[in-house]
């Protein structure tokens, strides 16, 4: 099946591609478009239907494809070689024609592209330490609010700057150098303790505000007696009571046994002390 075209410059015919035809060599679609557009402007219903049916019989089958579409794929199929194109010019050309036709039909037309967005926006934000000073050399990431992020380094100021963005939004702000490193955390005691230290010449004398006896320990309250030792190899340590009687005089007396039980030591060094009971009275 062949479609025949007409151009300013010089009348196509579209064919379903074949052995020894001659084709005209497109660089890219939109070169291809460029021929074609002037052509398919003027597209009555018949020759719209024979190109349907053209791309139908080239693998193509496309459904219901309005004009602007229909171009596309024809070009599309140009370029790959499914369809080609014979170009017979309408008059004879003279060079500088010849020039202007071949820098039309390999012209590449500027793709559809969407309205053109007012990109003024901006964001600056500042890396500084606890006192206000810049902190430069650092790298971030910055994620915008439709998904694309951005990596810049804080520069001298630590200053960090984007402009001509497209939108608004809240942006994620990381720095994965200072992220990534462990954080110190100081442990508090739970209860903190006084230490107190001491020379050797210091006495500690107990307080009656100072701790108590040590578990598995008891105190011993002393018996009313008290125990003399005497200094000397051959002496005798005697024991004496203290006396309950207020009446009684700082004059000599003879020594009373005690009431429960005496204790004779000796510091001889072959005497072993004894352990006697005295009797109850």
């Amino acid at each position: 099946m062949r479609v025949r075209l007409r151009s300013p410059f010089a009348d196509l015919e579209l064919r379903a591609s074949g052995v020894g035809e001659t084709r005209e060599r497109f660089r890219d679609r939109d070169s291809a478009f460029a021929l074609l557009r002037p052509a398919l402007a003027e597209l009555d219903p018949t020759q719209g239907r024979r190109l349907r049916s053209l791309l139908f019989e080239a693998g193509d089958a496309p459904a219901s494809l309005d004009d602007h579409e229909l171009a596309q794929r024809v070009a599309r199929l140009i370029v790959r070689g499914d369809i080609a194109v014979v170009v017979r010019p309408r008059a004879p050309m003279v060079s500088g024609l010849t020039k202007a036709f071949e820098a039309y039909s390999e012209r590449s037309l500027a793709p559809v592209l969407p309205p053109l967005v007012d990109a003024d926006h901006w964001i600056e934000f500042a890396l500084q330490t606890e006192t206000g000073d810049p902190i430069a050399g650092v790298r971030c990431e910055i994620t915008m609010p439709w998904g694309l992020v951005i990596t810049r380094t804080t520069d001298r100021l630590g200053l960090i700057r984007l402009e001509h963005l497209p939108d608004t939004g809240q942006c994620l702000i990381r720095f994965p150098e200072l992220d990534d490193e462990p954080e110190e955390t100081t442990e508090e005691p739970d209860e903190w303790e006084l230490v107190e230290t001491y020379s050797e010449d210091e006495i500690l004398e107990p307080t009656s505000g100072g701790p108590g006896p040590r578990d598995n320990e008891t105190e011993t309250p002393p018996d009313d007696w008290a125990l003399t030792a005497a200094h000397s190899d051959h002496e005798q340590p005697e024991l004496t009571t203290r006396s309950d009687d207020p009446g009684s005089d700082g004059g000599s007396s003879s020594p009373s046994e005690p009431d429960d039980w005496a204790l004779t030591a000796a510091h001889s060094d072959h005497e072993q002390p004894e352990l006697g009971q005295s009797t109850v009275k």
